[in-house]
């Protein structure tokens, strides 16, 4: 895991390092970026209750039953924006749990929130890709990561 200042990122989410137990001293929209099976999942659940996170596998399987749907991947991501826009409206700290890998998609997110003025945090999670490949092949079929 890597960020770029830990010291100004415990400041902004009000802890020392640990669990996050109440209010970020800064509401923030937290991106997780990183691949598949890495941990960002597992790091946002740790650390947030579920209702801050938006997970782009959640919604898409709460929209289409399948979790690997990812034939609907524009529907799912408007759907998160829309979420995220009325989360950022009320001023509360969010989480954005999916890959984020490219640019453009974590410069709509950083977009949302300066919409709203509220501060961005990138969390990296940087993980050798034969462990995201060990994970994945440890989860169950219905939530293996297509090729």
């Amino acid at each position: 895991m890597r960020f770029r200042d830990a010291g100004l990122l415990r400041w902004l989410l009000g802890s020392g390092g640990g669990a996050v137990t109440g209010p970020a001293a800064v509401p923030a929209v937290i991106v997780m970026v990183g691949a598949p099976g890495s941990g960002k999942s597992h790091f946002a659940e740790q650390r947030y209750p579920w209702h801050q996170i938006l997970s782009s596998d959640r919604f898409r399987e709460q929209l289409t039953d399948d979790p690997l749907a990812q034939d609907i991947n524009p529907l799912i991501f408007d759907a998160l924006h829309s979420f995220l826009r009325v989360r950022c409206s009320r001023g509360l700290t969010t989480v954005v749990d999916a890959t984020n890998r490219e640019p453009e998609h974590r410069a709509e997110l950083t977009a949302i929130a300066r919409q709203y003025r509220m501060a961005t945090i990138g969390v990296h999670i940087d993980m050798p890709p034969y462990v995201c490949h060990w994970r994945d092949a440890a989860r169950p079929e219905t939530t293996k990561v297509p090729s």
